[in-house]
């Protein structure tokens, strides 16, 4: 058994002079990660970062091809450059490099290459919103110009803005979209009512450490400041201040302080974990996803334990509910019993002529290599992909359509995957940013590996864990303070090359009752 213990700090003169040497050497990355290790206390250098960002995009879903993407990180600001084949990837891109330890801000200059005539993409993003859940009764129009797409209309809140964005995005061949849509707010709210709703958004929200991060709001503006461990945490923030009567939200001074040196944070926090108080913040994060109707969705929480029921119109919006309550603080585990009730009858023969069509739109997806087939609502899916990444992403998109209750995803894949890979519901950079292709190494490499990962993660402070490897399986000791966290690890793991996860881990501050 090989055992990772906890690491005092080299001198930066020592990282220094490691790097210079391994350089000079032309070891690979994966090579000698163990020796690039940084210390949490201290900042890493602008080539480590680099080199721990190329790392994770050489590796990346939903990126086509790494290769071409060239970076440069010069004050911790990372710079993307180069060509990628599709808007969402590029997107993907920027939310990878924010994930990294160490990075303040990311600057994407990436092209996109892709060429298809402007009314063919106006006729894909016309379709495509109107037969998205998430979109189909929106008041909103669209034109293309050079196959960048403007989006015209009124919403009720940010999220629904969002929701058009993603779904324009979502289309082959858009290189950008030109955001007119105007927001409108059925109630007044004061700046004190906004004030209490982002602190309580940014609280319960187990991505984000609140404790450091000061919020003020002056007419409807909500302005951020104070401190936040990376830059996908600082993009989170953003996000969640758009609560109801929001006009817009100021980050530009929230610092981003990669170490984490602030073991104070979760301590600092001013808010009871009780079932109770738990439920409450669910049943808020639910109020503000525009996927799902709260009044068609019944919460239970016993000990951090969280149940779902009810009903929704589609598949999509169960998934949705479910990780909004996994993103709650003081969550152990999420039992998703939401069941998919058409609000219409839908024929069999539409589903499939929908999903067909939602393939046919991906930008990442070749629909020649799909078969589909629905029989009352049930969907089954065949075929061969190339990725993971491929699979789940043609049943990601079967789930957001109407009339869908079940989908057997039987796509075959070139390579058997690993243990932890799974039904994806949303692509998320931070927890599931890589492909699981199997990789052969000693007990000693992956014990590295896994260490050298874990070092690179802005969520998960490596030092509290204890970490042991035999045969391949890494098992993880040690406390976390949520389920995302927990997650965390335990991906970080596999992505080293782990062919099983032991995870032990304990929760710190999900009291038992």
């Amino acid at each position: 058994m090989v055992s990772g213990f906890q690491r005092d700090p080299l001198p930066p003169s020592i990282i220094i002079g490691v790097f210079i040497i391994l350089a000079a050497f032309s070891f690979t990355a994966m090579g000698c990660q163990q020796q690039q290790l940084a210390s949490r206390t201290e900042q890493p250098t602008d080539a480590n970062i680099e080199m721990a960002l190329r790392n994770k995009l050489d590796r990346a879903r939903g990126i086509p091809d790494p290769q071409s993407i060239t970076i440069q990180v010069d004050s911790a600001v990372v710079e993307l450059t180069g060509t990628i084949d599709n808007i969402l990837a590029k997107e993907r891109s920027t939310r990878i490099a924010e994930s990294v330890q160490g990075v303040r801000s990311v600057v994407n200059n990436l092209v996109i290459t892709s060429q298809r005539p402007d009314e063919e993409i106006a006729a894909d993003v016309n379709g495509a919103l109107a037969q998205d859940p998430a979109t189909d009764e929106l008041n909103v129009a669209t034109s293309v110009d050079s196959a960048v797409v403007t989006i015209r209309g009124q919403v009720d809140s940010y999220q629904e803005q969002e929701l058009a964005e993603t779904v324009v995005k979502g289309i082959k061949g858009v290189k950008g979209v030109r955001d007119s849509i105007t927001v409108d707010f059925a109630l007044e709210r004061s700046d004190q009512e906004i004030q209490e709703d982002v602190q309580s958004a940014l609280q319960w929200d187990t991505r984000i450490d609140a404790a450091l991060i000061d919020i003020a709001v002056e007419d409807n503006v909500v302005i951020l400041t104070g401190t936040v461990g990376s830059a996908h945490e600082k993009t989170l923030a953003r996000q969640k201040a758009w609560v109801a009567g929001v006009q817009s939200v100021d980050a530009t001074d929230l610092e981003v302080k990669s170490w984490k040196q602030q073991a104070i944070r979760e301590t600092e926090e001013d808010i009871q974990l009780t079932d109770a108080n738990v439920k409450s913040a669910i049943r808020a994060a639910l109020e503000v996803d525009p996927l799902v109707n709260t009044d068609s969705v019944d919460v239970e929480v016993v000990n951090g334990h969280v149940t779902l029921t009810g009903t929704l119109d589609n598949l999509k919006a169960t998934r949705s509910a479910a990780q909004d309550a996994r993103n709650t603080r003081g969550v152990r585990e999420v039992e998703n019993a939401i069941g998919v009730g058409p609000v219409r009858d839908i024929p069999d023969s539409r589903i499939t002529d929908q999903i067909t069509q939602s393939i046919a739109r991906d930008p990442y997806l070749n629909l020649e290599n799909f078969q589909v087939a629905v029989q009352d609502g049930i969907v089954e899916l065949s075929g061969t992909a190339a990725t993971y990444f491929e699979k789940w992403e043609a049943g990601n998109l079967a789930a957001r359509v109407h009339g869908v209750r079940k989908i057997e995803n039987k796509i075959n894949v070139e390579y058997t995957r690993r243990a932890y890979d799974q039904s994806f519901h949303d692509w998320d950079p931070v927890m599931f940013d890589f492909d699981y292709q199997p990789r052969q190494k000693s007990d000693q490499e992956l014990l590295d590996d896994v260490e050298y990962q874990l070092s690179w993660n802005p969520f998960v402070n490596s030092e509290d864990l204890d970490i042991t490897v035999q045969d391949g399986t890494v098992t993880l000791e040690g406390e976390v303070d949520s389920w995302y966290k927990a997650n965390m690890a335990i991906r970080e793991a596999y992505e080293a090359g782990a062919m099983y996860v032991d995870s032990k881990l304990q929760y710190t501050d999900i009291p038992t009752f």
